[in-house]
């Protein structure tokens, strides 16, 4: 067996880190498995994103298996290929390869010949798409495979490399972690200066005609420069991400004349957002109206808009009808329309190959705002689940301080969830009935979402109202969450797995499921978390199968809820007769829910969300003044802190026990005095 050449130096590019550490990988050239291919041509415009090791206790550059991670769209794909061509390595594209199992791996070995390559060291295999392979099957084949690639990774002396995003990732490392601590690279931003790079790379590679190529990647640089300034609250995360650096290039590259796109700029007359890049590049492209030769030359005004080409593009990707035309025009005018139509809209800038997420979730974001679409393009973001688009929330027209329906409020928190980082978490609060903040009113059934993101600071990514008594739709992957909805339906599920990642605590009316087989897990690192589920209503649907994995608590309330798969998570609510006592813990539980259930990990909250109405109404002032005195909750000008040291210590409680009702007496005496004082 051979040998690995030791890597020179830190530093994860393919030149330094990926070719030293599969030298001895020897290009396949004939057809493979399906999905397994030696990808022969690279990138010419190909720019690498900033790599860091995150984790793992094991050398990278001996590791048996290594995970890369990256959130959704950061160019996981793109790097697993270009390392393919660049190393001669086998690339497998589990999203094209078929469901995944328990021989996935050796059978495709066998199948293409190349066992007695692997285990001389000569293939190594780019395994890709984790994500979209978890969604295909249920977890039993998913963890199959991945044993079957750890078992076939002690036989070469080459590392399997395997690439997802960052919750199938922690998934993967959970599970390797009985045998090794696998490391982690994770796939970062683009800084400023990799994102330049990037930039004028794709406008060099793509720019037509060579005498505007100065002008136009002048006009990149400014345009980049002004959307990292608007945005610079983000950091790398926005104006460092590779779908929004292309919509740059491409909104420069559509442009005929750049230094007039530079001029609207620099006065003000064409901010640079995200939303500003589309909407330009649909404007665009409606200048291809005035190559048709329309017996109705108001026709060029009012045809194409960006708002018919939008339900165009929505008809086409939901395999949908058009909306009929409402502009009234003569018959040879539309057969010309028409025909122009059938040429040129195949080659929509948004549905070019590869499809780009900035795009698709433009698209989407606009079709569940319409009726003709809402329902298929909520269906398919459901089904989306873990492999969410992560620029959905920043399209979603629900933004802000408004209303938008529930049953969206599933796929906008998982998009919002695809593009975290391995160091960052998100939460969802839904918080209807009596605890919502301010007044209430008779008839409002409103309920309060909030979906915060947690990094090196705490940011409201979406706020707003539902309606508290409607269908909160979740969709198949629910992580973090804690919501409370009397009045209202929470559904989970969309398909045959359900994935539950504490912490979640959810309180309803009803609960419905919609999955065979559920799982509840915990995300990797967390010492202990918590998933609470009750109804007032009995579950109708029983899932076939649940899988609680160690890490996590379940405990489940609900009338019934003692048939199977429920009966030993199944749990009664304490029943206290006093109702200030009743009150007092039910004010001291949000207190607790609003804090993350992992050490170290989100142990903090903004004094602005402490210190709401809706947190301190009825006992809520009494009891957070009363954790303050005895140190379980502390701050300072701008956060609360959590102890669950002295949580433990003052009640005899920790985080989990608080999710789950479980108040003994100590809490009980505790919460005595309080309202004695």
């Amino acid at each position: 067996m051979t040998k690995r050449t030791p890597i020179a130096n830190g530093a994860f590019s393919i030149q330094d880190f990926w070719i030293p550490l599969l030298d001895h990988a020897k290009p396949i050239h004939r057809q493979l498995a399906k999905g397994w291919t030696c990808i022969d041509k690279g990138l010419p415009a190909f720019q690498e994103a900033p790599i860091t090791l995150h984790a793992g206790a094991e050398a990278v550059d001996t590791a048996p298996v290594i995970l890369v991670s990256a959130p959704g769209a950061v160019g996981k794909t793109t790097l697993a290929r270009q390392i393919s061509w660049a190393t001669g390595s086998v690339y497998i594209d589990l999203a094209t390869a078929g469901p995944v199992g328990e021989h996935t791996l050796s059978g495709g070995l066998f199948q293409s010949d190349l066992m007695e390559g692997w285990s001389q060291g000569t293939v190594a295999l780019l395994i890709d798409g984790l994500d979209e392979a978890r969604l295909k099957v249920n977890s039993e084949s998913f963890d199959a495979f991945l044993r079957d690639v750890v078992r076939l990774s002690e036989m070469t002396p080459l590392p399997t490399i395997l690439f997802g995003r960052t919750d199938a990732v922690d998934h993967a490392w959970l599970l390797l972690a009985d045998k090794y601590q696998a490391p982690i690279l994770e796939i970062s931003y683009y800084d400023e200066e990799s994102a330049s790079k990037f930039v004028r790379a794709r406008v060099q590679s793509k720019s037509g005609i060579p005498q505007h190529l100065p002008v136009q990647l002048e006009a990149a640089e400014f345009l980049l420069s002004r959307l990292r300034a608007q945005t610079e609250d983000d950091g790398d995360r926005f104006s460092g991400y590779a779908p929004v650096l292309l919509a740059v290039a491409d909104r420069v590259l559509k442009e005929d004349n750049p230094s007039t796109l530079v001029s609207r700029v620099q006065d003000n007359h064409e901010p640079v957002t995200l939303q500003s890049v589309v909407d330009a590049i649909l404007v665009r492209d409606r200048d291809k109206l005035r190559s048709i030769d329309f017996e109705d030359r108001n026709l060029l005004e009012v045809l194409y808009s960006p708002t018919e080409q939008m339900d165009r593009l929505a008809a086409r990707v939901y395999n949908l009808p058009v909306p009929e035309q409402t502009v009234r025009m003569s018959h040879s005018d539309a057969k010309r329309y028409e025909e122009a139509l059938e040429s040129w809209f195949p080659d929509h800038p948004f549905l070019a190959v590869p499809r780009s997420s900035v795009f698709d979730a433009a698209i989407a974001a606009d079709a569940l705002s319409r009726p003709a679409f809402a329902a298929a393009a909520l269906s398919k973001e459901l089904r989306r689940g873990a492999a969410a688009n992560p620029f959905l929330s920043v399209f979603y027209p629900g933004k802000g301080e408004t209303t938008f329906p529930s049953e969206h409020v599933g796929v906008v928190y998982a998009s919002v969830r695809s593009r975290l980082k391995l160091t960052e978490a998100a939460t969802l609060s839904v918080i209807g009935g009596a605890e919502r903040d301010g007044d209430s009113f008779p008839g409002d059934s409103s309920a309060e979402v909030e979906i915060s993101l947690f990094g090196e600071k705490q940011d409201d990514v979406a706020t707003g109202a539902i309606d508290g008594a409607g269908v909160l739709v979740l969709g198949a992957h629910v992580a973090d969450a804690h919501i409370y909805l009397p009045d209202g339906t929470v559904e989970l599920g969309s398909g045959s797995e359900a994935t539950v990642a504490g912490p979640v605590s959810i309180e309803c009316s009803a609960l419905s499921i919609d999955a065979q087989n559920i799982v509840v897990e915990s995300a990797r690192g967390d010492q202990e978390s918590s998933v609470f589920l009750q109804a007032e209503e009995g579950v109708g649907h029983c899932p076939s199968n649940l899988t609680v994995r160690e890490g996590v608590s379940l405990a489940v309330c609900w009338p019934g809820a003692e048939i199977y798969p429920w009966t030993r998570f199944a749990k009664g609510l304490p029943e206290i007769d006093d109702v200030a006592i009743s009150e007092a813990l039910r004010r001291f539980r949000m207190f607790m829910s609003v804090f993350r259930g992992g050490k170290g990990r989100g142990l903090s909250r903004s004094r602005s969300k402490i210190e709401s109405g809706r947190m301190t109404k009825g006992a809520g002032e009494v009891v957070l003044e009363a954790l303050l005195r005895e140190g379980i909750l502390s701050r300072d000008d701008k956060s609360y802190f959590l102890s669950t040291d002295v949580l433990g210590e003052k009640l005899g409680v920790n985080w989990v026990d608080c999710q789950q009702y479980k108040f003994g007496p100590r809490v009980l005496d505790f919460f005595r005095q309080v309202l004695r004082r």
